[in-house]
C-alpha cells in the first residue's frame, strides 16, 4: 500500500508543477506577435472552480474539464453555460482520488483518469456514470489521452516495463476496446532513464485532420503522425531551453514520501495545437515566465510571445472548426475558464 500511494503522491506532484508552474503574463497584447485572442469571454467564474487540470472539447463544441481540487468533472456548453457537475471525492463508483485527464471520445462518452487508482471512468454524455475500465498497459505517468474518431485512444507517457507496450516510445495507441495495438514516437533525452516517469514523455493533441500532434518534453520538436503510426512532419526548434531533464532532484518531505521536481530555471515544453490554417502553436515555461510559439506548417520559427495574455495560465484546448481556444486562467485570484477566438 505504501509503494501506491507513493506513486500518487509523485504523480499528482508532477503534474500539479506542470499546471501551477506558469504565472500570469504580462497584460498588452504584443503586437509583434501575428495572432489574436479576442474577444475574451470569463467563464466559470461562478462554478466553483479550485483547480482545473483536464480539458478536452466535446464533439458538440462544448468543454469537458476535470477539477483536480473538487475532484469534480464539469461540462461547459459552447456559449460558456454549465451544462452539468458530477462526480466528488472518493473511491466509489463516480467518485475521483486524482482526477487528472479527461477525454472526449466522438460518440459523446467522456473518459476520465484517475491517477489514485489508474483507471479509466466511462461516462455517458450527459455526465451519468457508466462504469470504469483498465487500459492493458500500465504507466507510470501519463502526459495526455485523447480520443480518436475510429473509437481509439492515444496515450503520451511512460509505461511500465514488461506492460506489453514499447516502453522506449513516447506514444501509445489503444483500440476501441481499449487493448494496446501500437507505440511510436521519440521519448525525451535523457542520461539517467529513472528520472523519465517524474519529467514525462509530452504533450499530445489531435490536429484537424486527425493526426496526432507531439510536442516532445526535451529538446523542442513537434512531431505529427498518423494513428498508424506514420511520421508526417518534424519541427525542429531552435529556440532556448535552460537546464535539461537531468536536473530534476528528489525532495524527501517529512511524511517520508519521496517527490521529485525540477529547478525553478529549467524549460518545459507545453502542448502544441495546429491551428485552422496549418501553423502550429507551441509554448514554453520557464522559471514563471510563460512564452507562446507560433511555427509555419513546414515547421519554420515565425514568432514568439514573451509573457502570457493578462489572466493566462495556460491553454486548456483548441477547437480548429470554430477557431476557438480554451484557456484555464484567474481573474481577481478566482479560477476561470477564458474562451477566445483565435485571429
Amino acid at each position: 500500500m505504501r509503494t501506491h500511494c507513493l506513486h500518487i503522491h509523485r504523480t499528482v506532484a508532477h503534474v500539479l508543477t506542470l499546471l501551477t508552474i506558469a504565472t500570469v503574463g504580462a497584460g498588452a497584447q504584443d503586437d509583434a506577435f501575428p495572432l489574436r485572442f479576442t474577444p475574451r469571454t470569463v467563464i466559470g467564474a461562478d462554478a466553483f472552480l479550485e483547480r482545473p487540470i483536464g480539458a478536452a472539447i466535446a464533439p458538440d463544441g462544448g468543454l469537458i474539464i476535470s477539477d483536480l481540487g473538487s475532484k469534480k468533472i464539469l461540462k461547459f456548453r459552447g456559449d460558456g453555460t454549465l451544462q452539468w457537475r458530477v462526480g466528488g471525492a472518493g473511491s466509489g463508483p463516480g467518485e475521483y482520488i486524482a482526477p487528472s485527464r479527461v477525454v472526449a471520445m466522438f460518440d459523446g462518452t467522456v473518459l476520465v483518469y484517475d491517477v489514485g487508482r489508474p483507471q479509466l471512468t466511462r461516462l455517458n454524455a450527459d455526465g451519468a456514470y457508466r462504469d470504469m475500465v483498465e487500459l492493458n498497459v500500465g504507466f507510470l505517468i501519463v502526459d495526455n489521452i485523447v480520443g480518436l474518431s475510429g473509437g481509439e485512444v492515444a496515450v503520451s507517457g511512460i509505461a511500465k516495463a514488461g506492460a506489453g507496450a514499447d516502453t522506449a516510445a513516447a506514444i501509445h495507441v489503444f483500440d476501441a476496446n481499449l487493448r494496446h495495438v501500437r507505440s511510436f514516437g521519440p521519448l525525451p533525452i535523457m542520461k539517467n532513464p529513472s528520472l523519465m516517469p517524474y519529467w514525462g514523455a509530452g504533450g499530445l493533441s489531435v490536429g484537424p485532420s486527425g493526426e496526432l500532434v507531439f510536442t516532445r518534453r526535451h529538446p523542442y520538436e513537434i512531431y505529427r503522425y498518423t494513428v498508424d503510426g506514420r511520421l508526417l512532419s518534424t519541427v525542429r526548434s531552435t529556440l532556448p531551453l535552460s537546464g535539461s531533464p537531468d536536473d530534476a532532484f528528489a525532495t524527501r518531505t517529512s511524511g517520508g514520501t519521496t517527490t521529485m521536481s525540477a529547478p525553478i530555471g529549467i524549460t518545459l515544453t507545453r502542448k502544441a495545437y495546429v491551428l485552422a490554417d496549418g501553423r502550429v502553436l507551441s509554448g514554453r515555461i520557464t522559471g514563471t515566465t510563460g512564452t507562446l510559439d507560433l511555427f509555419s506548417a513546414s515547421g519554420a520559427e515565425l514568432a514568439t510571445r514573451q509573457g502570457l495574455p493578462e489572466g493566462w495560465l495556460q491553454i486548456a484546448a483548441y477547437y480548429p472548426l470554430r477557431g476557438m481556444i480554451w484557456v484555464f486562467g484567474e481573474v481577481n485570484d478566482v479560477p476561470v475558464l477564458l474562451r477566445l477566438a483565435v485571429q
